[in-house]
């Protein structure tokens, strides 16, 4: 499919306890992204996770290309 997901927790929203700031998980992220389509990723997709929550995920996974990707509808998921 030519693709990576990544799942963002909420360290990449909000300040967490995590090891990096903020920013840096940002800067972070954006080097990923532009890593992998500077290899030809077509699809670099982002899934909010930030709430562990059913809902949340399957709202941001149909906001995503995923459906599309993948040829899934929401009952699917």
């Amino acid at each position: 499919m030519n693709c990576i997901i990544e799942n963002h927790g909420c360290q990449h929203y909000i300040q967490s306890f995590a090891t990096r700031s903020l920013e840096e998980e940002k800067e972070n992220d954006r080097y990923k992204e532009s890593i992998a389509k500077e290899n030809g990723i077509e699809n670099y997709i982002v899934i909010d996770c930030r709430n562990s929550n059913k809902e949340w995920i399957k709202n941001s996974i149909m906001k995503s290309v995923i459906p599309d990707l993948f040829a899934i509808k929401e009952s699917d998921i």
